[in-house]
């Protein structure tokens, strides 16, 4: 780390001393109170909005819905679908403009919210240095495979950002950094699953990811940190109702496994609807006015729909920038957490006032932005402030100095065989088909159907913080907080160094319902009726209840024409067949699900990352959760072919 000036006092040498002891005083211990720990923190910022060039090549996709581009060939030479189907799982979705934008780049929203952005925040303790930030787009790879068309290589992924940043300033470690996609469905799909982007447009958000990342270090100074969290309604119970409500849950209970073991049916109905808030203020006035501000929320980035054609970070860096304008002086970054199956609980746009709505959870009337062109806008708007009223809750109800002192970290790569056929045959095999997966398809990244990816654990002061390559499950950040010891809030950040889909946790608890609404239509509660044909019922229970216990087995498909209620009451009566309507992808997590067992396995990893910063009292991980057992021998370094990676 580059050596940090100590500020020093002009003046008379009286003053000098006064100003000394009132600055002792405000950092002195009050009686029972440890004085707040020294770091030294920055923030760098870059707007990544594609320019009106970049979008006029007509190969600037958006991603987050349907499947595919719609069309058929290369990237660069490409015909439109030719059968003519325009259903959302193949019509393309390219950008037609940056939500909030004029096209020469201009604002068309004063003081544009809107746009995307990478956003770093860095962190020290003088030795060690973390800088975690927020990339606004659908999904980022850590490798990149070549261009398909031409051949030409793709050192644009994540580790060539991260490799990149560390070679510019060599007292940062690449592994220290971590890169977490936004996962904005109005954003650019940096994954090629809806088409891609242009590679010229890659090697420019390089350059100022790295020029972020750089910014952030290079201005880190002398700070003390505030922490705070808030519990907001959950979706499933008693709170579902709630006005104030920002989390929504895809998979409350009530599924058809309830029908076969009513303790699984609940299985995902927590969601982390925690909001956690870091602030940084001066070292020298504490009490002042923040410099920096850090949240982490899990909510999917998708306020804006399907029909949506303009670039945006959806909520996430709109209220960054919200947060930037109230907090003047301040730099904001948002990161977003485990988002997998939690959805934001959106409501349509209130325009009865042009400039202002009223925010349920404080009553008041708030500002808010609309981009007349695209009527997603006013929703992405609104929604952000939602979440910003919890977050200055957060700030107002609970806000404490960090005590602990210290910065640490444990980036740690692992391997999971993956059984999807689905993404690997698309990686492999389908670029010419109009679903151009651009992972890196050799090792340490693939390696036959083995995926390499990074799990990992970071200490800032007594705060333990994770990070996921992909969407985990809620349960993930439960099982770590039920394995390691910390008091405090534990942070997750959600596509994190990688982008591998959903991680379902856990196996086999989460998976049936997921499963049924990935590869069925249909309501098994309330189900359209069809003449009855009569099956055993018996025979159906063991088999779900058979793959309950061994998730090898077939999954079976169920039929229904009556309702579950009726049936679990009278469980003699043999159950007619419903002929529910196959609808692929009509819910995506299990599809995008590249192993049965990459949930608990990520789990796993941050539970041994957190064990060796710290939090617990063994450094083995099957101990602290016997769950862990096969991977608490797993040798967590990459390898060759990963620009991070050095030999010792």
């Amino acid at each position: 780390m580059r050596a940090i000036s100590r500020r020093s006092f002009r003046g008379k040498r009286g003053l000098t001393l006064g100003l000394a002891l009132l600055i002792g005083g405000l950092l002195m211990p009050v009686a029972g109170h440890a004085a707040p720990a020294k770091f030294y923190v920055g923030v760098g910022e870059r707007d990544i909005s594609p320019t009106a060039s970049e979008i006029a090549t007509d190969n600037f996709f958006l991603g987050g819905y349907g499947f595919g581009s719609g069309r058929i060939g290369t990237q660069d030479h490409y015909v439109t679908d030719p059968t003519g189907v325009t259903e959302d799982a193949i019509e393309a979705r390219t950008a037609v403009g940056v939500m909030g934008k004029n096209d020469d780049g201009t604002d068309l929203v004063p003081n544009n919210p809107f746009a995307p952005w990478v956003r770093a925040f860095a962190i020290s303790d003088g030795t060690h240095t973390i800088v975690l930030a927020d990339f606004d787009n659908q999904g980022t790879f850590a490798s990149y495979k070549p261009n398909y068309s031409t051949g030409a290589l793709r050192p644009f992924a994540i580790d060539d950002i991260r490799a990149a940043a560390a070679a510019a300033r060599p007292e940062l470690d690449a592994r220290s950094i971590v890169l977490s996609s936004d996962h904005s469905h109005a954003g650019q799909d940096l994954t090629g699953v809806w088409g891609f982007v242009p590679d010229a447009y890659l090697a420019r958000v390089k350059t100022l990811a790295v020029d972020a990342i750089l910014e952030a270090y290079d201005s880190m100074q002398p700070a003390v940190l505030k922490e705070s969290s808030i519990e907001t309604p959950q979706a499933c119970g008693p709170d579902a109702g709630s006005p104030t409500r920002v989390f929504n849950n895809q998979f409350c209970g009530g599924s058809v496994v309830g029908a076969v073991d009513p303790n699984r049916d609940h299985a995902n109905d927590y969601i982390d609807a925690q909001v956690r808030v870091l602030r940084a203020f001066p070292y020298d006035t504490p009490n002042g006015t923040p410099f920096a501000i850090l949240v982490n929320a899990a909510i999917h980035a998708t306020v804006g729909g399907g029909g949506n054609r303009f670039v945006s970070s959806d909520w996430v860096s709109t209220m960054s920038s919200y947060l930037e304008r109230d907090n003047p002086g301040a730099k904001a970054v948002t990161i977003v957490g485990d988002v997998g199956r939690t959805q934001p609980n959106r409501d349509s746009c209130n325009p009865a006032n042009p400039t202002t709505f009223i925010e349920p959870l404080t009553g008041e009337a708030v500002p808010y932005d609309k981009d007349r062109r695209a009527n997603d806008s006013c929703n992405i708007s609104q929604f952000a402030r939602r979440v910003q009223a919890w977050v200055n809750k957060a700030v107002a109800d609970s806000e404490q100095p960090v005590i602990a002192t210290g910065v640490d970290y444990r980036e740690l790569f692992i391997r999971d065989p993956s059984d999807s056929a689905i993404l690997f045959g698309a990686n492999y095999a389908l670029d010419a088909a109009g679903i151009p997966i651009v992972r890196g398809i050799t090792p340490p990244y693939l390696n036959g159907t083995v995926l390499g990816t990074w799990v990992g654990a970071y200490k800032v002061g007594d705060i333990l913080m994770v990070s996921a390559p992909g969407e985990a499950y809620p349960s993930i950040r439960l099982g770590v907080i039920n394995a390691v010891s910390t008091t405090k809030p534990v942070w997750i950040f959600g596509l994190a160094n990688d982008q591998l889909g959903y991680f379902i946790a856990p196996t086999p608890d989460a998976y049936p319902e997921p499963i049924r609404q990935s590869a069925l239509d249909g309501d098994p509660q309330e189900p359209i009726r069809t003449d009855p044909v009569q099956q055993d019922t018996t025979t159906w229970q063991d088999a779900v209840q058979q793959w309950l216990e061994d998730p090898n087995e077939d999954v079976p498909i169920v039929q229904w024409d009556t309702s579950i209620e009726d049936w679990v009451a009278d469980p003699s009566e043999n159950l007619p067949i419903l002929q529910w309507g196959a609808d692929p992808v009509g819910n995506d997590n299990f599809f995008f699900n590249v192993s049965q067992t990459i949930g608990d396995h990520v789990m796993c990893t941050m539970i041994k990352g957190a064990l060796q910063l710290g939090f617990g009292t063994t450094l083995d991980v099957a101990t602290a959760a016997p769950k862990c057992a096969p991977w608490s021998a797993e040798v967590n370094e990459s390898g060759p072919g990963d620009p991070t990676w050095s030999p010792l």
